[in-house]
């Protein structure tokens, strides 16, 4: 996974310690920090500006395949949608 701060001109490998897994689907949330969520075979991961790689989004939420994922502004929640174990949400921080 790779991030540009500057148009594209120049890119910036991110992956860290995110498992050698399928990333599905990536989503951004729109506040300070520049918090990205990222769903993969093995469950969410989440990353923001100022920490050095990916860490498990847990939250109760089962080791799946994650599908699809959603930020919810108005209800400030994140949703997914996973292989077998249905949709899933879990309250953003502050």
């Amino acid at each position: 996974m790779y991030k540009t701060i500057d148009g594209g001109s120049t890119w910036t490998n991110i992956s860290g310690a995110l498992p050698n897994i399928p990333a599905n689907c990536v989503t951004h949330e729109n506040k300070p920090h520049n918090p990205i969520y990222v769903g993969t075979d093995a469950g969410v991961y989440y990353m923001k500006d100022g920490m050095s790689h990916f860490i498990p989004f847990k939250h109760h939420f089962p080791n799946v395949i994650v599908n699809h994922l959603q930020i919810h502004y108005g209800a400030k929640e994140i949703r997914a949608a996973t292989y077998g174990r249905g949709l899933w949400e879990c309250n953003l921080g502050p």
